[in-house]
């Protein structure tokens, strides 16, 4: 970590964005809509507050939620739930959701997601 000298490097230092990994969350949350078995490889280490993007993490929640009830996690499944979400409309409402399950990774890179977006999240 480089130091700045002064109460200006200090400040900008404070609001510097966090690192995330947001492509490798969209990946982890589609595959998990395309084959929720997958939600099994990282449901015991990852957490919703682990997302960099606060909607993300409002999706895996809700995942996480129905399969706990033994429900079907897929964007039909989840439209319900982020019909009046504001921050949802902002990437495309319901379509977003559709869209995180086509550009699904494999259930095979789904833990290494995982562990990316917890690494992100720990720095």
């Amino acid at each position: 970590m480089q130091l700045v000298d002064g109460k200006a490097g200090v400040e900008r230092a404070a609001y510097r964005t966090p690192p995330h990994a947001i492509e490798a969350e969209q990946a982890l949350l589609g595959a998990i809509l395309v084959n929720n078995e997958a939600l099994d490889k990282v449901l015991s280490f990852l957490e919703p507050a682990h997302f960099f993007e606060d909607v993300h993490g409002r999706i895996y929640e809700t995942i996480v939620k129905l399969r706990e009830r033994l429900a079907a996690a897929t964007p039909l499944t989840l439209k319900p739930y982020f019909e009046d979400d504001p921050a949802l409309a902002e990437v495309g409402g319901s379509g977003y959701l559709a869209r995180l399950a086509g550009a699904a990774a494999t259930i095979i890179n789904v833990e290494d997601y995982g562990r990316l977006i917890l690494d992100q999240a720990d720095r």
